[in-house]
């Protein structure tokens, strides 16, 4: 039988290269070589994945040294894996139809005996369904601050589980050129292009280790629509890329930009990097690909570790609550093993316990280096447990109406820019032109569907004022980033907010107009509390450090507590906001006139309009400066 298709494959090749002549460049081949268009230059450097040479590249001279190998190499029998089409089947998939000019699309799965690894690839890899998986935003990591993306391959043999995946992920080689753990290093290399990425393949539970059970971070599996001859040709485009390494950027060339690459390669006729901007963040991405319909929008969610034991938790009555509490506190197992409650309250008590500790101590039970008491205990529990009744339940839910409206692609794009009028309320009231720009994310007014309310992130962005006597910088971030994880089922997660960049204080009375440009940092600490569905109140302390020049000690500094409430609403698409701190100014101003107590407020209501369009009411005052404002702001 491999005799007789290789006759058929030799006999096919030598009619295509006798009688037809080179097909000419497409996007669909440019794809394949991952550029943005036929005359872009590559950004892959392996020697390896090309034919030609790099300097200077030609996609033509690429493609008739692919048909001249392509065909010359048929005209004699090779050893298996020797094929130039064992190399590159993708692109040869794409010359191959190409040659046939017809509709009908060729499938190459017969011709997978003559390349013994790319068979052997194929084979342990063709996905039954691919899933686009985002990973919830995860501050404490300067590389998932905006989210991340993976593949997942879903196989027939999995039988329906899917820890039994496939799971393929592009990311900063930490161990190659420039890699480095150090989230100030990874950000700055990030930016500045100092390190490569790769491919990773690894069974899907140790993503799901990783992301879900380490770091608690929520995962959304998109479904992408495709037929089993783009699988094919996905699956070749993958083995031809995967040996690569490029250089990796935080901004542009990312675990998102890879992807959107290979969809490109599937889909040669949608333009996937139109409508987004020059830098590609994770959820935007995913946004995009929804309004593109090329994945299914009815994504399967799976909750992190600590939304799993916030919901069981939340599900037990008050009598099994204090047991567990019990337990908890006086760090005594016997006390549910020698417990009088019936055998179904014992398996929920156990549950809820193996998931408190799979939360609160997820590296040292997972870890199989690191040696832990907490594990022979656990061990001992699910023991016990497996003679207890079985509990349906699975960590795979279908979406409630609060994580409905959390998933990615309902999120607003991600630039932001806002023209409106603002008041100010010092003596003579003037009327002023505000103007805003934010380059990325989210923050607490902006349209809440497709965020988690536990985080803020701004990187990059400005707000100003004018009139016709003059220009103020009202205040300049580089970067804001809130975390708000609330306090409940025993408990207590830090919350905290940092901003650097810089702000314009007005403190003198007898001049409120004089503006002082700062430059440092604001860092806030407490604990968040919900206060029911959708509404979230804060309790912080809060302390500013600027350096200002023209002031007479060169610098601002105040502290003093913070309470910051917001609230969202699932009927009407209104968001609000309030933060209230009282500070005290310690930086000891020579100026008796100056305050050295003051109330600082930041209050605002926003009306979305759409996911592109918002309407915004605010106040702020502070110091001797206080304005109301109105702004229209429009998401791109």
């Amino acid at each position: 039988m491999k005799i007789y298709f290789f006759l058929i494959f030799i006999l096919s090749f030598s009619l295509f290269s006798f009688q037809e002549p080179i097909p000419s460049v497409d996007n669909q081949l440019a794809f394949l070589f991952h550029l943005k268009s036929q005359t872009a230059e590559p950004h892959i450097k392996n020697k390896e994945f090309y034919l030609s040479s790099l300097e200077p590249f030609s996609l033509n001279r690429e493609l008739n040294l692919l048909h001249e190998g392509f065909s010359r190499d048929q005209e004699k029998i090779l050893p298996l894996g020797s094929y130039l089409f064992c190399r590159f089947p993708a692109r040869y998939f794409w010359w191959k139809n190409k040659m046939l000019k017809t509709n009908k699309k060729l499938s190459l799965k017969n011709s997978l005996d003559f390349c013994p690894e790319l068979s052997n690839f194929y084979q342990e890899f063709f996905p039954e369904n691919i899933y686009l998986v985002f990973s919830s935003y995860y501050a404490k990591s300067a590389s998932s601050l905006f989210g991340h993306t993976l593949l997942r391959f879903s196989r027939k043999e999995s039988r329906g589980n899917e820890l039994l995946d496939w799971g393929l992920s592009y990311a900063a080689a930490m161990n190659g050129p420039g890699g480095s753990t150090n989230p100030f290093l990874y950000s700055w290399r990030g930016l500045t292009g100092g390190m490569v990425g790769e491919i990773q393949a690894l069974p899907y539970f140790y993503k799901v280790r990783e992301y879900n059970d380490f770091e608690s971070r929520d995962l959304w599996n998109y479904r992408i629509l495709i037929d089993d001859f783009q699988k094919e040709l996905f699956m070749y485009a993958l083995w031809e890329f995967s040996p690569t390494q490029s250089d990796y950027y935080y901004l542009t060339a990312n675990c998102s930009s890879i992807i959107l690459d290979l969809m490109q390669i599937l889909f040669p006729d949608i333009s996937f990097y139109q409508k987004i901007p020059f830098y590609i963040i994770p959820a935007e991405s995913i946004r995009h690909l929804a309004d593109l319909k090329v994945i299914d929008v009815h994504p399967q969610y799976r909750p992190g570790a600590l939304q799993a034991w916030q919901k069981f938790y939340g599900e037990l009555n008050v009598d099994l609550k204090k047991m567990l509490t019990k337990i908890i506190n006086e760090d005594n197992d016997d006390v549910l093993y020698k417990s009088n409650v019936s055998k179904t309250d014992q398996a929920r008590l156990a549950d809820a316990l193996i998931l408190y500790w799979d939360y609160l101590f997820a590296r040292e039970l997972l870890d199989e280096r690191i040696v832990h008491p907490m594990k022979d205990r656990r061990l001992k529990l699910l023991t016990w447990r497996n003679q207890l009744p079985s509990i349906s339940r699975s960590n795979s839910e279908i979406l409630n109406e609060e994580k409905k409206i959390e998933s990615p692609h309902f999120m607003h794009p991600s630039r932001r820019i806002g023209i409106g009028a603002m008041d100010q309320s010092h003596a003579d009231h003037s009327v002023n032109i505000f103007t805003s720009f934010k380059f990325a994310f989210h923050d607490e007014l902006d349209p809440s569907k497709g965020f988690a309310p536990d985080i803020k992130l701004t990187f990059i962005g400005a707000e100003a004022m004018f009139n016709k006597h003059q220009f103020t910088l009202l205040k300049f971030d580089i970067l804001e980033l809130g975390s708000f994880p609330t306090v409940g089922a025993l408990l207590f997660p830090l919350s905290y907010y940092f901003r650097i960049g810089e702000q314009t204080f007005f403190p003198n009375i007898e001049n409120p107009t004089r503006g002082y440009e700062g430059y440092g940092e604001e860092f806030s600490f407490g604990q968040t509390f919900s206060l029911g569905s959708f509404s979230y109140l804060s309790l912080m302390l809060k302390h500013r450090l600027y350096y200002i020049e023209d002031f007479p000690n060169n610098h601002h500094l105040d502290i003093g507590p913070e309470v910051f409430f917001r609230s969202y609403f699932t009927k009407w698409p209104i968001q609000l906001s309030s933060s209230i701190a009282y500070l005290k100014d310690i930086s000891r101003f020579i100026n008796s006139s100056e305050k050295s107590f003051w109330w600082k407020m930041d209050n605002g209501i926003s009306w979305t309009l759409s996911s592109e369009q918002s309407l915004r009411l605010i106040h702020r005052n502070d110091r001797n400066q206080s304005y109301v404002g109105f702004i229209m702001n429009q998401y791109f």
